[in-house]
């Protein structure tokens, strides 16, 4: 009788066990990353949504002359669309103070913003 009810105690623990996890079983299928596409219920352009980012945040630095270091222009579409190819989201989502975009002492880029630029290259990085 003893195994038994050990028994029944070890498959009851067990049972718990895997009927308890940290998963919340909430949709996340990116193991925690950014959604893809901020704003699937819109279409992204760089004339409608991105180029007064562009103008109001990157271009003292990235335009032509090229100041402060920048390694690339964005005085236009090409430009721009060439940065998100060159590791600008990666850049604009930077913690890293050695990394970040725009550099400080520069505000950093609210994340609002950040999705607007990521939903533009989710969208295809039209232009309008």
């Amino acid at each position: 009788m003893k195994k038994i009810a050990k028994f029944s105690i070890l498959i009851l623990t067990a049972v718990i066990c895997f009927n308890c996890s940290s998963s919340d079983d909430g949709g996340d299928t990116n193991g925690g990353d950014p959604e893809p596409n901020p704003n699937p219920n819109k279409i992204t352009t760089y004339d409608a949504d991105v180029k007064a980012i562009i103008d109001g945040q990157c271009i003292r630095c990235h335009t032509t002359p090229l100041q402060n270091g920048a390694t690339f222009p964005m005085d236009n579409f090409n430009e721009t669309r060439n940065g998100i190819n060159r590791g600008m989201i990666e850049r604009i989502q930077s913690t890293s103070s050695r990394r970040v975009m725009p550099p400080p002492p520069a505000a950093m880029l609210t994340q609002e913003v950040i999705d607007i630029i990521r939903d533009w290259e989710a969208d295809g990085l039209l232009e309008n």
